[in-house]
């Protein structure tokens, strides 16, 4: 099976565009709980981990870590979520930012196959599979691994 190809992840495609449609996953992503599976796995993940921030790789938009976070918050956890991408929409991650105390965003690029070090905490990479072909997806997935045995 082949991957989805992003227009706005391509160095030519229009800012006014990209922003549009990170915008627009921002919100799908937050009316449809979309990642409401996975509540019982970050909790899990960041109390066994000892960590107290996620660094959301790739984040767009902001994605439904809106909604996310405020389940997140329900258990009482005490974190921070930190929004990056290799195209950052900065006035979307203002918005995300305004919405919650606890989110805040790095505004140059941050490419997910080299993430500085100094970005500690649970890394996220939520759209990995529709971004590139197996092989980098293998690496991808071998590169947040490796972060998550440092923890």
């Amino acid at each position: 099976m082949g991957s989805l190809f992003e227009f706005e992840d391509q160095k030519w495609f229009p800012s006014l565009l990209r922003n549009y449609l990170t915008d627009f996953l921002q919100f799908l992503s937050n009316k449809t709980k979309m990642y409401k599976p996975v509540v019982p796995l970050f909790k899990k993940a960041l109390k066994e981990s000892g960590v107290d921030q996620i660094v959301d790789l790739g984040s767009g938009g902001g994605g439904g870590l809106i909604w996310l976070n405020e389940e997140l918050k329900k258990s009482n956890l005490d974190i921070k979520i930190l929004l990056t991408d290799y195209y950052p929409n900065i006035p979307a991650f203002e918005h995300t930012k305004n919405l919650s105390l606890n989110i805040d965003f790095i505004e140059t690029s941050v490419d997910a196959r080299d993430v500085p070090e100094e970005l500690e905490g649970l890394r996220t990479l939520f759209y990995l599979f529709t971004i590139s072909d197996r092989t980098t997806q293998k690496k991808y997935c071998k590169m947040l691994w490796i972060r998550v045995d440092r923890l």
